[in-house]
């Protein structure tokens, strides 16, 4: 990672860390470690994988991870510096042993101008705007299954925003831990996931002063209430995702000066943004 990415990943933190209160920035410290172990653990483990001929993709996205968290570690645990690199060295020194060619084909993965890092990077990184979002407001959408087994899930869903789940691994892990039906599992997977993701988005928006637009999956599963919100355009502040449990709509930001931009939005959608512009003028608001 270079230098100015590696600023990048601390100042994200440190912004986030100081919004939070003590206890929940030490939950944040401490699954960033937890995940770092596991991560190095699982790339211990992958190699053989990759002699068995399965894909080696798995093995670069847990490295990449693994160069991110051991940048975002080094600033917020600069003690534990040593630790960290000896367990990566003796990792990737597994690897180095069945053979160069899986090893350079892996390790090659961090390489600033590597074309796979690039691909890679656009769907494995570091969310942590929506770790802030889950370690702050997990364990409140979670209240209803007692404070030990909302904490609990509220961890595995942290692990698996860190290390980059799916919501079938992750639902997974809460099945197990929380001793939940698979239906129930899933159903919370999904909503906490989407939460947390869509939760950093609007604190994103409310914070640039952008709006947001509502995005709704165009399937038969869609419920009317997320059909009627699809591509609609709202101030961050007034609207909250999910919709439901189960919801798959995302939050995306739209800034207002889009309005103008032929092409952004629909001609439909253009037309109700614009009346809504319109309307809270006429009420005397400009703080949107």
């Amino acid at each position: 990672m270079s230098y100015s990415q590696v600023i990048t990943l601390a100042e994200r933190y440190d912004r986030q860390v100081g919004k939070v209160d003590a206890a929940t920035a030490a939950r944040m410290e401490a699954a960033i470690d937890q995940a770092y172990r596991e991560l190095v653990d699982a790339l211990d483990d992958g190699w053989d994988d990759i002699v068995a001929n399965k894909s080696i993709i798995p093995q670069q996205q847990r490295l990449l991870i693994i160069d991110q968290l051991g940048d975002a570690l080094a600033v917020i645990k600069p003690e534990m510096q040593a630790e960290y690199d000896r367990l990566l060295v003796d990792a990737l020194k597994h690897g180095d042993e069945l053979g160069g060619e899986y090893f350079d084909r892996v390790s090659a993965i961090l390489q600033p101008d590597a074309a796979q890092r690039a691909a890679l990077s656009a769907t494995t990184g570091v969310p942590v705007e929506a770790l802030t979002n889950q370690a702050v407001e997990g364990m409140r959408r979670l209240y209803r299954y007692g404070e030990e087994v909302s904490s609990q899930i509220s961890a595995i869903v942290e692990q698996g925003l860190i290390q980059n789940w799916g919501v079938r691994k992750v639902a997974a892990a809460i099945e197990v831990t929380a001793g939940l039906v698979k239906a129930r599992a899933i159903m919370i997977a999904r909503t906490e996931i989407n939460s947390a993701f869509n939760g950093a988005t609007r604190a994103r928006a409310i914070a640039s002063g952008s709006w947001v637009q509502w995005i709704s999956v165009g399937d038969s599963r869609t419920c009317k209430i997320c059909v009627n919100r699809n591509m609609r355009t709202y101030k961050a502040q007034e609207i909250y995702m999910p919709a439901h449990p189960l919801c798959r709509c995302v939050m995306s930001p739209l800034w207002r000066d889009w309005l103008n931009d032929p092409g952004v939005l629909s001609d439909e959608d253009l037309e109700y943004s614009k009346k809504k512009v319109i309307r809270l003028r006429s009420q005397g608001r400009d703080d949107f």
